[in-house]
């Protein structure tokens, strides 16, 4: 295997680090990409670079050999370490050995040392990089996944207006095979499960409700299921079936789950849609299916088509309502959705047919119950009361609509208390923590995560995302801001200043400044100084 690896030495001092890199001959597939005067220029090349070993001095500047590899530990499990040093210390090989470095070497080495141990080195390397590479090995643990990555997928699919042609081609690569069929229904089934105690208990329901489908619908020419937080989606497909047919076949599943699950079922069904682009809509059909059968008593099995006279306009608010106002109360302001309100009263206005009150009312209320599940919160703590009932109160269609803009405002500032993710507001946190605490000299990764009370990869993997930067760098930039602050604003002596933004050793400052704002502190005050003249 000819697979070149990358290598970067440490070493405070240049001409180790030269005598080192000539040691290394070309023949070994080893290539120095790289290389740092201390641990803090190590961890950056690390973080800019795909590096496979590092071969480090123990004793260095600011970082030394022992502290840099329990961050590679920690940071880049797969890099492998290499001491050199001429610190003959028992201690020493006691911590390599903790810290699983690959070798220990002591200087001066030779050309015939390090190049051996290079040999063995690549072959260790090989063989890792060739189990990675394991075709067999990496299909039979994909093959193993493929039905969770296809129903992950699928779920993921449902909050969109409409599939595309590779939505459709990767379910089939998924084994999700619904190109092959020209007609489909979606149904969102909830389950009763009051008698569930834990939620394994509830998952394990949805999962015999699953089976017990599965057997029902046997002869369907496609039938699949998928479990979501709302409960299970059924997707199945006959040619030409009619509808007391699906009526016939969901209420034998809704009676096979009630004798042998104890359970009873609240079905929605969406309309039937000739191509699985639709999939997405058909979801939210029987949703509102659903929602309408819980608002009023429509029996176990609520058809969507249904739910409206079918010699009047079947529906007040349209599928694409429920994305736009979603759309605003996430992403837009108060204006914006006074405007769909507005809006929806010229649809009042406007429309030549007459809209049904009580469905008027079903539409308004199904739209509230999904935007309030949307920001995770109970539509009747906001109301106060149940809304079937609130908007019942008013016959005039505009002051209903009024009722509906002050929910959905109340709606959003619960929405924008929740806004922030968990993993937004961990980075928040640590942060704030910088920002009051960057003159603490102790201030690491380790002590910030124990602060925040979560693990030290997971911190540094959220930090990193949501930030833009690393830790280390964030914190040196806000140490190098804090002390430009100080050397405009005050006559402090620049040790005192490197103490107060957290820097025990000025040395260690006065690099980290200059590599920050490419001058020493020094000349960075006398600069200022000039220019305020």
């Amino acid at each position: 295997m000819n697979k070149i690896y990358n290598i970067i030495l440490v070493d405070d001092e240049d001409e180790v680090r030269g005598r080192i890199a000539s040691k290394i001959s070309e023949n070994t597939d080893f290539k120095i990409i790289g290389s740092a005067g201390n641990g803090y220029d190590a961890i950056e090349l690390l973080e800019e670079n795909d590096v496979d070993v590092v071969m480090t001095d123990i004793q260095m500047p600011f970082i030394n050999g022992i502290e840099l590899t329990r961050i590679i530990r920690r940071d880049y499990p797969r890099v492998k370490v290499v001491f050199i040093t001429g610190y003959d210390e028992f201690n020493y090989a006691k911590e390599a050995i903790s810290l699983r470095v690959n070798n220990y070497m002591m200087k001066p080495i030779t050309s015939i040392e390090i190049n051996s141990f290079l040999n063995k080195l690549k072959q260790e390397l090989d063989d890792e990089y060739k189990q990675m590479q394991d075709v067999l090995l990496m299909k039979e643990k994909y093959d193993a996944l493929i039905p969770v990555i296809g129903d992950s997928y699928l779920t993921s699919l449902m909050q969109l207006n409409q599939l595309n042609l590779n939505d459709i081609e990767k379910l089939v690569l998924y084994g999700i095979n619904v190109d092959k069929h020209s007609q489909f229904i979606t149904c969102l089934v909830e389950i009763n499960s009051e008698n569930s105690e834990t939620l394994k208990e509830n998952e394990q329901l949805k999962i015999n409700t699953s089976e017990i489908f599965k057997k029902v619908f046997q002869e369907a020419d496609f039938k699949h299921s998928l479990l979501v937080a709302d409960g299970l989606v059924l997707i199945f497909s006959f040619e030409n079936i009619s509808k007391n047919k699906i009526d016939e076949l969901l209420n034998e599943l809704n009676h096979s789950t009630t004798e042998f699950l104890n359970v009873s079922l609240k079905i929605g069904v969406s309309k039937i849609y000739n191509d699985f682009r639709d999939f997405p809509g058909s979801y939210r059909y029987a949703k509102r299916a659903v929602e309408c059968s819980c608002l009023y008593d429509f029996g176990n099995i609520v058809f969507y088509e249904e739910l409206y006279d079918s010699d009047l306009k079947q529906s007040f608010l349209n599928i694409d309502d429920y994305s736009t106002f979603s759309q605003s109360l996430q992403y837009g302001n108060d204006e914006e959705i006074e405007n769909l309100i507005s809006d929806l009263k010229k649809r009042f206005n406007s429309n030549q047919q007459v809209f049904i009150r009580d469905y008027v009312i079903i539409d308004l209320a199904s739209l509230l119950l999904n935007l309030s599940e949307q920001a995770k919160t109970s539509i009747n703590e906001i109301v106060g009361l149940n809304l079937i009932e609130e908007l019942s109160k008013f016959d005039n269609y505009n002051e209903m609509l009024d009722l509906v803009y002050e929910i959905l405002l109340k709606i959003k500032i619960q929405d924008n208390r929740k806004q922030l993710s968990h993993s937004e507001n961990i980075t928040k946190k640590a942060i704030d923590y910088i920002t009051q605490n960057y003159d603490d000299a102790d201030l690491s990764l380790e002590k910030l995560s124990s602060q925040i009370n979560v693990s030290i990869s997971h911190l540094s993997m959220l930090f990193k995302k949501n930030s833009g930067v690393t830790f280390s760098k964030y914190l040196i930039n806000v140490r190098i801001t804090k002390a430009k602050e100080l050397l405009d604003n005050t006559q402090l002596k620049i040790v005192d200043i490197s103490e107060k933004v957290g820097y025990n050793d000025v040395y260690y400052f006065s690099h980290s400044f200059k590599k920050v704002t490419g001058v020493s502190p020094r000349e960075y005050r006398n600069y200022e100084a000039i220019q305020e003249r």
